[in-house]
């Protein structure tokens, strides 16, 4: 009886998940944070803090592509941190991965306010894709995708 006991406390052990996260982990869904954070707040210095500030970054959103940091920062970012009042973007079901230098945030997303006067509401998937550079994990790359809208 004792060893069937046994055998089966070992099972349990083994077999119960775990969800720790690794220090780097931890870094890239906290940098994601910091741009759902400063976009909230409208604080661009928070932003620019997490974003790699080259040419190189991408972002999908839409259907359309930023290409390059400033490009991004003035032409999209700016204005819509600009329109938007109350803001709230809200992260759920965070998925953290990372593999040497190259870390990979999925989430769904929430995004709740005011713009241009009218109620916005959205809902989808975020991508992002960052890389460790001098020690600090910075956002490379930015997809957001609003989930299907109900047939009509």
């Amino acid at each position: 009886m004792r060893k069937i006991l046994l055998i089966g406390v070992v099972f349990v052990t083994i077999t119960v998940p775990t969800f720790a996260q690794t220090k780097d982990e931890l870094a890239i869904q906290t940098a994601v944070q910091q741009f759902t954070g400063g976009m909230e707040k409208g604080d661009m210095k928070m932003i620019e803090a997490v974003w790699a500030n080259d040419e190189n970054i991408t972002v999908f959103e839409g259907g359309g592509k930023d290409q390059g940091w400033t490009n991004y920062r003035d032409k999209h970012l700016a204005p819509e941190m600009k329109a938007y009042k109350n803001l709230k973007y809200e992260l759920s079901e965070i998925m953290t991965k990372v593999n040497g230098k190259m870390g990979l945030v999925r989430s769904r997303y929430v995004i709740t306010g005011e713009a241009n006067g009218a109620k916005v509401e959205s809902k989808g998937l975020i991508t992002a894709v960052l890389e460790k550079r001098s020690g600090k994990w910075l956002i490379i790359h930015w997809h957001l995708s609003a989930s299907r809208r109900p047939a009509a």
